[in-house]
């Protein structure tokens, strides 16, 4: 059923309508959202995905070789992001064995050691790379990944700082130790703005995405939310072809959503 029946079905059973409706002015962009890992080597209290309010599901992740097999297979161009994707073992072989074709956008925070990976890297990747000041964070390890990035011809990159209300108290001294060493990060808003997510209160809403989003197992699901809770999966793109990029249901948890839940192309009834 599509979003217009499936929100007309829902207001006869319920003999109401909708108060708010929601669509987002993005277009599908056809890419795969590939998360290999949910793990991260930070705790940002602005992360998206630590507005659920939980950890997150803890899922088998899949080898590099698998994953491969299955994006050329579908042969659409891929985001890597988590989670820290770094954190997956088998991230270069992974980003290798994909055709040469297609292209490969990390998303990273570039605080682990990354030198041996970016160099075991040996085909085109556009990275976004995001500087959290954490604890954690080591400012010269940043750099120098930064550096050794770089000075790879096969390697592009954005990178920005985050500029939320935890980070502004080191931010500023940073983005200056930064420009004294030739590197110049751009200031990227907080997230936190969708009004679906972080609520005291939940609601039932129609939503429709038009997305892939792979969970490490393979496993699609709708939204950041449901994968974050291992909640309502759809099909495994590791065992088959994957269907339609539309999917349309009925959640009651509106309100409990990621702050990136709204991006890619999404319709909402909210009652």
């Amino acid at each position: 059923m599509n979003f217009i029946d499936t929100v007309a079905h829902h207001i006869e059973r319920f003999s109401h309508k909708p108060f708010q409706e929601y669509a987002s002015s993005a277009q599908f962009d056809g890419h795969l959202r590939i998360y290999p890992t949910l793990a991260c080597n930070l705790r940002c209290g602005y992360c998206v995905n630590e507005q659920m309010g939980q950890r997150p599901h803890v899922y088998r992740t899949a080898p590099p070789e698998m994953w491969s097999k299955a994006i050329n297979r579908e042969h659409r161009h891929i985001v890597l992001t988590g989670g820290e994707p770094f954190l997956y073992k088998g991230l270069p072989d992974l980003v290798n064995g994909v055709t040469a074709e297609l292209k490969i956008r990390i998303y990273s925070n570039f605080c682990l050691d990354l030198q041996d990976a970016l160099s075991a890297i040996k085909r085109p990747v556009h990275f976004y790379i995001s500087w959290h000041p954490q604890k954690r964070a080591d400012r010269k390890r940043f750099l120098a990944n930064v550096q050794k990035m770089y000075a790879n011809p096969l390697f592009t990159a954005d990178i920005h700082a985050i500029d939320a209300e935890e980070t502004r108290a080191t931010l500023d001294d940073d983005l200056a130790f930064f420009s004294s060493q030739g590197l110049h990060l751009d200031k990227d808003a907080d997230q936190r703005t969708f009004d679906g997510s972080c609520q005291p209160a939940l609601h039932t809403a129609v939503c429709a995405k038009t997305i892939y989003l792979i969970g490490p197992d393979g496993t699609r699901y709708q939204c950041v939310s449901r994968m974050m809770r291992n909640d309502h999966p759809l099909e495994n793109m590791l065992e088959g072809p994957l269907k339609t990029p539309e999917a349309v249901s009925v959640c009651p948890d509106f309100g409990n959503c990621a702050p990136c839940d709204i991006l890619g192309e999404t319709q909402m009834a909210i009652f």
